[in-house]
């Protein structure tokens, strides 16, 4: 049964990063300008203002994707946008 679960920064970095890489791998073909730090702190600002919009994917138990969604100013309005699933 998949399932979803907020992330915790600080024990799941290595997947957070590993899905990271990886999804500049697929979309830009490479992650060679990809700095930690930056999306470190970026990741955390995203999280101060929608704690519930990055969530693990959970297959019983076992991590089986990532979830990013944040909130955005579109057209002087605020939506919602899924940026990772």
């Amino acid at each position: 049964m998949l399932s979803f679960r907020p992330v915790d920064l600080q024990s799941d970095w290595d997947r957070i990063l590993m899905f990271e890489r990886d999804t500049r791998v697929a979309s830009y073909g490479n992650d060679s300008d990809f700095s930690e730090a930056r999306f470190r702190a970026h990741l955390e600002s995203r999280l101060e203002n929608f704690p519930a919009g990055h969530a693990l994917a959970m297959d019983n138990g076992v991590l089986a994707g990532m979830v990013q969604a944040w909130i955005s100013e579109y057209h002087g309005r605020r939506i919602g946008y899924v940026g990772l699933y």
